[in-house]
């Protein structure tokens, strides 16, 4: 893959460096730089914040707290007086400057790492007695700005209520898909159906594949559910800490949510059948878990679970963005903050209707 990067994109620039060290408190500075989640060219907005003193290795630090606003994410920098990044915090670490021989003596602490998983899963209020099997929800969202926009991601969504304090919604499961009643403008026919830099529905193993699941078939709903089961019989289920890349996971043939989600996508977009990416949160052991999901058009979109083996998602599947990777930052926001009450679950959908 080539990609063009415009002359006026700073990869790295002593002279970007130099001007942000001596940012005065109160003024901010615009430039663009590559995010390589996206492979595009973005702004990133810094401004000073304030001047502090820090513990830093046990001396004290004088710095200047830097905000650096990228596609939506903060991230809060901590620069001293030569310059030298002391401290950095974004939404889901902190880092501190030590020494070599410091940060090595964490190889040999035998202490349990915290389950970062755990540490950004969404606190639940209540419980849910048969969440794979869920057939609406009724939820109270609070701790965080969650608007109309976000919940309309899916249709399964429906906003109750809302006000400044929080936000009520009831959530389906995915429901049957009906007949073809509502055709997709061909502006979003398009953008469902076309490869991408991650999704590659135009590479020939990815074509191969797809043509063999559908094994001749050219019904969108019936190639869905059989991609659907494909990946959800075929990719081990591992924890993977990469970029989700479609090719790479069909080499392979193991992945965590996004690994599953990003191949089915493409699959789906290589057999003609419109396919995208859906990001939010999902009912687990007791809290909702980040967790992403394809959703596949068959007269309404379908939305389908190729890891939990779902060929329609349970009610606790809570999406908050469509789109790759670059779009998936805005849940990062709200890491920490939001917190779900359970209110009303409905009854059980009989054990085997979708599944």
């Amino acid at each position: 893959l080539k990609v063009e990067i415009p002359e006026d994109a700073v990869i790295y620039s002593p002279m970007t460096e130099m001007m942000m060290r001596n940012l005065p408190v109160g003024q901010q500075v615009t430039f663009k730089t590559l995010d390589p989640a996206s492979l595009a060219t973005v702004p990133v907005v810094v401004t000073a914040l304030r001047r502090e003193t820090i513990l830093i290795a046990g001396t004290n630090v004088e710095a200047t707290v830097l905000k650096a606003d990228m596609a939506g994410m903060n991230t809060l920098t901590w620069i001293d007086r030569n310059g030298t990044t002391v401290k950095q915090e974004t939404p889901l670490w902190t880092m501190e400057k030590c020494s070599a021989a410091d940060a090595l003596a964490t190889l040999k602490d035998d202490t349990p790492a915290p389950d970062i998983l755990r540490g950004l899963a969404i606190p639940c209020e209540g419980t849910i007695l048969n969440p794979r099997r869920c057939s609406f929800l009724r939820l109270r969202l609070q701790g965080a700005a969650v608007d109309a926009r976000m919940l309309s991601a899916s249709s399964r969504q429906v906003i109750e209520q809302a006000d400044a304090y929080a936000t009520c919604i009831k959530v389906s499961h995915a429901a049957a898909a009906g007949p073809d009643s509502r055709p997709l403008a061909e502006e979003a026919r398009v953008a469902a159906t076309q490869a991408t830099p991650f999704l590659q529905a135009d590479d020939a193993a990815i074509r191969a594949t797809a043509g063999r699941i559908a094994a001749a078939s050219r019904d969108p709903l019936v190639i869905a559910e059989r991609i659907c089961d494909w990946v959800y019989a075929n990719v081990r289920k591992e924890m993977r800490i990469t970029l989700p890349s479609a090719v790479d996971v069909l080499k392979t043939l193991a992945g965590d949510c996004n690994e599953h989600t990003y191949l089915a996508v493409a699959l789906g977009r290589a057999a003609g059948v419109p396919s995208r990416v859906l990001v939010g949160v999902a009912f687990h052991e007791g809290q909702f878990f980040y967790h992403a999901w394809p959703a596949f058009y068959a007269g309404q979109w379908i939305e389908m679970d190729p890891t939990w083996g779902q060929k329609r998602v349970d009610a606790t599947h809570l999406a908050f963005v469509e789109g790759e990777f670059s779009n998936q930052v805005q849940i990062v926001r709200l890491v920490g903050q939001l917190r779900i009450a359970v209110q009303e679950e409905g009854p059980s959908i009989p054990e085997g209707t979708f599944h």
